[in-house]
């Protein structure tokens, strides 16, 4: 499950999206949606939900999203988790942006060589808190918000996943 931050007009949204087999399964605070989908080409997709179709495209090095149907558009400027706490840890945006639980995942399969936090652990935006070694690169994974850790979840010298949960701040 990857968690997204979305954009459409000046109102920002939170959604969790995962996709199984042809299936996708978007949770917003407000809603869950159940979808099916088929890829038509690349960064296209064709979206079935309730008996009526979707045309999902997905533009600008996909950070822009684009709904249509019945000659409708709705386009989502959207960012995902490691995207947004880079962004702030840099300055950019606006900080506490990020609001709930934040779960840090691995973004690709890797080695963990370093765990700088402990559970109860009170962190600022932008400190660093694990270091996955992937792909013979160091990357440091930093917390996109103002917290306490509520979990650490693997520990050094442990093989990772994309995908795995590693530190959850609240």
């Amino acid at each position: 499950m990857t968690k997204y931050f979305g954009k459409i007009g000046k109102e920002e949204i939170t959604v969790e999206v995962e996709k199984n087999d042809d299936k996708l399964i978007v949770t917003s605070e407000k809603a869950r949606f159940e979808l099916a989908m088929r890829k038509v080409a690349p960064f296209h997709y064709s979206i079935l939900h309730e008996n009526k179709s979707f045309d999902l495209r997905f533009y600008d090095n996909q950070k822009i999203i684009s709904l249509f149907s019945r000659g409708k558009e709705v386009s989502v400027e959207v960012e995902d988790m490691k995207s947004r706490a880079r962004k702030l840890a840099s300055g950019g945006g606006e900080k506490g942006v990020h609001v709930g639980e934040a779960i840090l995942e691995a973004q690709m399969p890797g080695k963990i060589v370093s765990v700088k936090v402990k559970v109860g652990d009170e962190v600022v935006l932008g400190q660093g808190v694990v270091v996955v070694e992937a792909m013979k690169m160091e990357n440091e994974m930093t917390s996109p918000k103002d917290g306490v850790v509520k979990l650490v979840a693997v520990k050094e010298g442990q093989s990772v996943e994309s995908g795995t949960k590693l530190v959850v701040i609240e």
